[in-house]
């Protein structure tokens, strides 16, 4: 036997005694469709919305992970400048440092040479006045005469004189490379070794003469010896004096 249908019906009673029949089975039918419709517009609108978010989002987020690379990038950039400008401010200060070191260490070996130098100058012109004052005053007056055809004395003081002359000479040199010759303490050392040096020569000449001369001008050299001696003080106090 065919099942019969269940068809649910509404009778609505009109005012002029009509009675109208409405079908609930294709009411609820046509209800239904709609709320699904309705439901995919709200879902394809969602879904659409969140489409659009989702690349705003994504592009904002991009743009901001660009900044950030952006911001990164200057950072490390910066921190690899300053990171180099560092290393070159180091060496630069290294070498400053190394070169200070350098001209302190040949400014103290130049005065410890200027020193041994001068030392070794003035002592032996100390010991040529003091030689030579010995031989002189031992000299009797008499023997003064014809002094210059005198076998083995007067040779014998030629040989000195010339012998302490080319040694200040030397000295005089060695003294000299390691003086700057446009300071002025040391152009009065100088010119002060050559004038004692002139003076030890001139020795020559005096002993032919007399015997006083003679001990004068060796007393002249002790003077010029003792003025070397405070000019080589000064030049020990002025660091400009030397050749660095």
């Amino acid at each position: 036997m065919a099942e019969q249908e269940n068809t649910q019906a509404v009778v609505l009673l009109q005012p002029n005694g009509q009675k109208v029949y409405l079908d609930l089975n294709h009411s609820t039918d046509t209800t239904a469709i709609w709320s699904f419709v309705i439901a995919m517009i709200v879902a394809l609108i969602l879904g659409i919305s969140a489409t659009i978010i989702a690349i705003w989002y994504g592009r904002k987020s991009f743009k901001l992970t660009e900044m950030s690379f952006k911001v990164v990038s200057e950072d490390i950039k910066q921190a690899a400048e300053t990171n180099r400008q560092t290393t070159k401010t180091l060496i630069e200060s290294q070498e400053n440092l190394k070169d200070k070191e350098l001209k302190v260490l040949r400014k103290q070996n130049i005065e410890d040479k200027f020193s041994d130098v001068i030392s070794k100058y003035l002592s032996s012109a100390n010991l040529f006045t003091h030689t030579l004052s010995n031989i002189i005053f031992n000299l009797k007056e008499e023997e003064w005469e014809n002094f210059n055809q005198k076998e083995g004395v007067y040779p014998a003081i030629n040989k000195l004189v010339n012998s302490e002359f080319e040694n200040l000479t030397k000295l005089t040199i060695e003294i000299t490379l390691l003086l700057n010759d446009k300071n002025d303490d040391a152009i009065l050392i100088m010119n002060q070794m050559a004038e004692t040096n002139k003076q030890v020569y001139l020795v020559l000449i005096s002993l032919v003469e007399s015997k006083e001369l003679t001990l004068s001008k060796i007393q002249e050299i002790d003077k010029s010896r003792n003025q070397v001696h405070e000019d080589a003080l000064d030049v020990m106090k002025n660091s400009n004096s030397f050749r660095i």
